[in-house]
């Protein structure tokens, strides 16, 4: 069953069901529930080069579905995750920071300042995961989002893990259209600091 399945209830009343109700009734009837994930987005070119400059800019592009949420749709219990990876260059120690953030510049996780190691066209990978704990206007809804931004670097190939997990409770707005993006920031602006995305996905996951 579909999100939005009408099911007719007791005195042949019918009404559109959301798919966490059609789960729950699915449960009590003793049968296997279909997997809640589904994809909101799947970038399908690579995303623009953040190279030589200090503006934070969107590592996403263009792609199948959307990455806007409606307004008032959320709901507590609401999660989601997003998966990027591409390419990545650095100077020794440049600082690089990735936020999770709306096109409108709220910030909904960060990685911080990353002091990054020297690498050269390595493979750099981020996992994001969002739970909306309270929904309404700034300063009642929450959000918490954790991940770990992961890349390659020179010495010895080995890979830096950089885990995250901020709580949004003051700006996060669900009464408005939030726009999910991933972004990414240099401090020092040099054609040898770059990184764009090849694959990004942004899914539901309950």
């Amino acid at each position: 069953m579909l999100l939005g399945t009408k099911i007719k209830e007791e005195g042949n009343i019918t009404r559109n069901f959301r798919i966490g109700e059609v789960l729950a009734l699915m449960g009590d009837t003793g049968l296997t529930p279909a997997s809640v994930n589904y994809g909101l987005f799947s970038q399908t070119q690579d995303s623009q080069n953040i190279t030589n400059t200090t503006t934070e800019r969107n590592l996403s592009r263009n792609g199948v579905g959307s990455q806007i949420i409606a307004a008032n749709t959320l709901i507590v219990g609401d999660s989601f995750n997003i998966k990027a990876m591409g390419n990545i260059s650095s100077l020794a120690a440049t600082v690089l920071t990735i936020r999770v953030a709306t096109a409108d510049g709220i910030i909904l996780g960060t990685t911080g300042p990353i002091t990054m190691a020297a690498a050269t066209s390595k493979t750099w990978t981020f996992n994001a995961n969002m739970t909306i704990r309270a929904i309404g206007a700034p300063g009642t809804a929450d959000i918490i989002t954790g991940g770990e931004f992961v890349y390659s670097k020179n010495s010895n190939a080995n890979a830096e893990t950089l885990p995250f997990l901020t709580n949004n409770t003051t700006t996060f707005d669900t009464t408005v259209p939030n726009n999910i993006i991933v972004t990414a920031q240099w401090t020092t602006a040099s054609t040898s600091n770059s990184i764009y995305s090849n694959i990004y996905n942004f899914t539901k996951t309950y």
